[in-house]
């Protein structure tokens, strides 16, 4: 008897499992260099992807602070570690990631960030700025 209370929880557990894959959609957790030479982590937490800049290359001639948030006191805060993709999820239906935001250190602004398709070798990413929407190549493994 005990061995099948253990056997249904084992299944309890790996269809949770499953499921909470499936509202990730595709793998999309990694590393990936931006056409900026930034390298971000993508991770999936609390429900959402989270991308976070963890090296700088020769990020904008050298940048190393975030010298354009429009927030004084952040314009000396590294730009290392910090969170610049938030709040992206799956849409299974739609087949792709949305409702995201992404920080454009550069510029100092957050933007609307949606990812249409991804594999290993290509991307098709929209950001939307104001009313206007761009799509380009995005993430390099």
């Amino acid at each position: 008897m005990s061995l099948m209370i253990i056997f249904l929880i084992a299944l309890i557990v790996a269809n949770v499992r499953a499921d909470s894959r499936q509202t990730q959609g595709p793998e999309l957790e990694g590393c990936y260099k931006l056409p900026n030479e930034l390298i971000i982590a993508i991770t999936y937490e609390n429900n959402y992807f989270v991308g976070t800049i963890i090296e700088l290359g020769n990020f904008n001639g050298g940048q190393t602070r975030d010298v354009k948030n429009p927030d004084k006191i952040k314009r000396e805060q590294p730009l290392a570690g910090k969170v610049i993709i938030r709040s992206l999820k799956y849409d299974s239906k739609e087949k792709k990631w949305i409702d995201g935001e992404m920080y454009a250190p550069q510029k100092g602004i957050w933007v609307d960030l949606e990812i249409e398709s991804f594999s290993d070798t290509s991307s098709e990413i929209k950001k939307y700025y104001f009313i206007f929407h761009i799509p380009f190549p995005f993430l390099q493994r």
